[in-house]
């Protein structure tokens, strides 16, 4: 199944133009795509209540997101997750479960992660791939051995 691919970013209107057009003045340089909605990747880490998982589902759909994986949850599937997840069940069935987050990040070049814990949010460049959003356990924020 082929998906279409939609560009964050437009491109602005060339230098060339903006001579011409005086509304365009301030045009930018031409901006390539950074990247399509596809590529980004979802991951949710130890989630203990299924519900959550579900709400999650909804707000991607709602955002045009599809990729959503978890790492070990402590209950998926779940008729909870089922019930949050109103009109975003598909990616509830698409979602893939990973025994650890580096299999769940493998492949992603940039990785930005939440956490419950105060230390604020970090981000990790890596080689080639798409990118991935990591949320730790609610109750206990992430784990020493996922925050690298």
């Amino acid at each position: 199944m082929t998906q279409k691919r939609t560009a964050l970013y437009r491109r602005a209107p060339s230098v060339k133009s903006a001579v011409k057009n005086p509304v365009c003045r301030n045009a930018r340089l031409d901006l390539e795509p950074v990247m399509a909605l596809a590529d980004i990747r979802i991951v949710l880490v130890h989630t203990t209540h299924p519900g959550n998982i579900g709400a999650a589902a909804r707000a991607m759909k709602n955002m045009g997101l599809a990729s959503l994986w978890l790492v070990a949850p402590e209950c998926f599937p779940d008729p909870e997750a089922t019930a949050r997840a109103t009109g975003a069940v598909d990616i509830l069935d698409g979602a893939r479960v990973a025994p650890t987050l580096d299999d769940a990040i493998a492949g992603c070049h940039l990785v930005i992660g939440t956490s419950a814990r105060p230390q604020g949010m970090r981000a990790e460049a890596r080689g080639g791939g798409g990118v991935g959003s990591g949320g730790a356990a609610v109750r206990t924020g992430a784990h020493r051995a996922d925050e690298r």
